[in-house]
């Protein structure tokens, strides 16, 4: 007896002490760390104890986070995985699919990539069972960074692709950030040099627009981080209480369970030895009992084998009768309709041939208009991209500028249209067709460059496609016509111009409502002005770091309105570096986001206003990649989309 119960106290003292030897053999940890580790491992212990699978693994994983900050790597992942069988059994694969990503982050470490991307892949399998869609892109980037440390940079740059799409679909430019470097490397390495380039650029632009997000927040974290201190003071206190109530809850677990344990012992072996009578009594019992059993078993078999012999041959006989008369009914009927349904079958193929005849006689012809159609759609997209003139040329008169043009189909209702009206413009000139085909874009480029004045229109017509390009040229053509006679101040062209819209529509005649909003610019360098007219139109301009919103006046341009409209003018002094910007409705009424709403004006504001300090090349870029971002996959565009953006510095002159 006092054998037995020693062996029970040893076994209680090695199951209390086994999880705190483990914590003291941790030498080369700092005093301070190897106490937290301690508590933590005790923890697990009392949960483990009281059946608490959940708290035990947490605790598990806390420890094993301390062995990582000590770099005990390879005890750290030992750790970890213990912490893992746990959430298997729970089933709680959020938990799990974190403890893979930590291990396969010590295995890199470690130099042991297999190790690594096998943790890894587990990880992104269960992301993908969660749904977790910024999980999923975070595993993909991670197994892309060790294809890439091993120079299998296709193979990364095929995760990379993957996690792009998603990180676009959600707008995070934390992974956008990381995915636009990698591909850059990953490109740079395999010599693709316009890849990287392009790569880059959309990086430095995430990173830009990170850096400006994370000053704005600076002050904020300051005052979170205060709060934080005071918060780790009062939880300090706390966890020594904590402490001391684990000791002794621990000293009297270890009591109770060594007495209960010695009474059990006694108890169970009285109980054994009465067992074994009782068993021996009751076998000896059952051996006589299936004796007599089989003797009379085997007196039965033998009758019962007599009969069943002789049964089996009559009823194989009947059943062979049977089936013989069944199988000949099934044969005849299978033959009747055999010969219905080729039949049938017959007259429905030559039905078939006839239509299918006809169907691609039909097919034929609808190609060849489809084919026809976009031939002269698209001749018809040369004819309008020759009537406006070239960027290139606005940029003579404004270096700083660019012009964002995006039609929904092949051809635009939005277009945009410039010129020079200096005092010393001769009206002969203009109608001298002849010296205006001979001339060359470098004269016209001279000629803008040393202009005074300047016109320049946004302008957004009725409808899109075809229907808008019709109404363009028509635009274009009464804005060169207005313009030619002398006209330049802003709310007269626009006067005017309603005017052509309605006589060249005929729409006092034939109840045609189409028509333009248009946004009309005057530049004059010599007075340093700026003057402007809207016809539900607006013009956006920021100057000195305030951004002002000028609407436009209520009224489109043509319609045939029984009121002529007045259009308000605004002068803008350009004594300092002014930022405008004229664009028509397409681009805030794009639908997209994950909520698939419209990216509306505000927005597009605040997007203007946290780029417009930037070179006008990166800014027409940043609008790109913000409004295919926006619409992603699932959100086609709903509309043509124009934006014109310059500066005007009159400074040095």
């Amino acid at each position: 007896m006092n054998k037995r119960l020693t062996y029970i106290f040893l076994l209680l003292y090695l199951i209390l002490n086994g999880f705190i030897t483990f914590g003291q053999e941790l030498k080369d940890i700092t005093p301070a760390k190897k106490a937290q580790f301690d508590q933590y491992i005790e923890l697990a212990q009392i949960a483990e104890r009281s059946g608490d699978m959940n708290a035990q693994a947490n605790n598990l994983s806390k420890a094993a986070f301390i062995l990582w900050e000590s770099n005990r790597l390879y005890d750290a992942i030992d750790v970890f995985e213990k912490a893992a069988d746990l959430y298997k059994k729970l089933e709680d694969y959020f938990n799990l699919r974190n403890l893979y990503s930590n291990i396969g982050l010590l295995y890199s470490d470690l130099q042991d990539i297999d190790r690594a991307k096998e943790y890894f892949e587990e990880g992104l399998k269960l992301s993908r069972q969660l749904g977790q869609r910024e999980r999923i892109a975070s595993g993909l980037i991670d197994l892309a960074y060790l294809s890439s440390a091993l120079g299998n940079f296709d193979e990364s740059n095929s995760s990379l692709q993957e996690a792009l799409d998603i990180a676009l679909a959600l707008n995070n430019l934390k992974l956008l950030l990381n995915i636009y470097g990698l591909m850059a490397s990953n490109h740079k390495s395999l010599n693709n040099i316009a890849e990287y380039t392009d790569y880059q650029d959309k990086y430095q632009i995430i990173y830009r627009s990170l850096l400006a997000q994370t000053e704005r927040s600076a002050a904020s974290q300051r005052e979170v981080k205060t709060l934080a201190t005071l918060k780790t003071a009062q939880e300090e206190v706390r966890k020594q209480d904590i402490e001391l109530e684990l000791r002794n809850l621990r000293i009297k677990i270890a009591q109770d369970n060594l007495e209960r344990a010695a009474t059990e012992a006694l108890q169970r072996e009285s109980q054994i030895k009465l067992l074994e009578q009782e068993k021996e009594l009751q076998e000896a019992k059952i051996k006589e009992q299936e004796l007599e059993k089989r003797e009379a078993e085997a007196v039965f078999k033998h009758q019962e084998a007599v009969k069943q012999r002789q049964q089996t041959v009559i009823y194989a006989i009947i059943i062979s009768l049977i089936l013989s008369v069944i199988i000949a009914i099934v044969l005849f009927r299978r033959y009747k309709d055999n010969q219905r349904s080729n039949i049938i079958l017959e007259n429905q193929n030559a039905q078939i041939i006839e239509k299918s005849m006809e169907l691609e006689i039909a097919i034929s012809k609808i190609e060849k208009q489809n084919t026809q159609i976009k031939q002269s759609i698209n001749y018809a997209k040369g004819i309008q991209q020759a009537m406006m003139q070239p960027p290139k040329l606005l940029q003579a008169y404004l270096p700083e500028s660019f012009v964002f043009w995006k039609p929904r189909d092949v051809v635009s209702g939005d277009f945009y249209w410039f010129r020079q009206v200096d005092e010393g413009f001769n009206l002969k000139q203009i109608f001298n067709y002849e010296e205006s085909i001979v001339s060359t874009e470098a004269e016209e480029e001279k000629n803008l460059s040393n202009a005074n004045k300047l016109l320049l229109a946004a302008v957004d017509c009725t409808g899109h496609g075809v229907p808008g390009a019709f109404m363009s040229m028509i635009g274009n053509n009464l804005l060169d016509e207005i313009t030619n006679k002398g006209l330049s101040r802003p709310d007269l062209v626009l006067e005017q111009l309603h005017f052509g819209v309605v006589s060249a529509l005929k729409q006092h005649t034939t109840g045609n409502k189409d028509g333009m909003d248009l946004s009309l610019c005057l530049i004059d360098k010599k007075k340093k002005t700026l003057t402007y007219a809207g016809a539900n139109s607006p013009l956006v301009y920021i100057k000195n770091g305030e951004l002002i919103h000028l609407k436009g006046t209520s009224g489109a341009l043509g319609g045939a309105q029984n009121k002529i409209t007045e259009f308000e003018l605004h002068e803008i002094s350009l004594d300092s570096p002014t930022y405008f910007y004229m664009f028509s409705d397409g681009f805030v009424d794009q639908f997209g986001g994950p909520d698939g709403r419209k990216f509306l004006i505000k927005n597009f504001k605040d997007l203007l206003l946290a780029i417009h300090d930037m070179p006008f090349s990166e800014q027409e870029n940043i609008l790109r990649v913000t409004l295919e971002g926006w619409m992603g996959e699932s959100f086609p565009q709903i509309d043509d989309i124009l934006i014109m953006g310059f500066l005007i510095d009159l400074s040095e002159n």
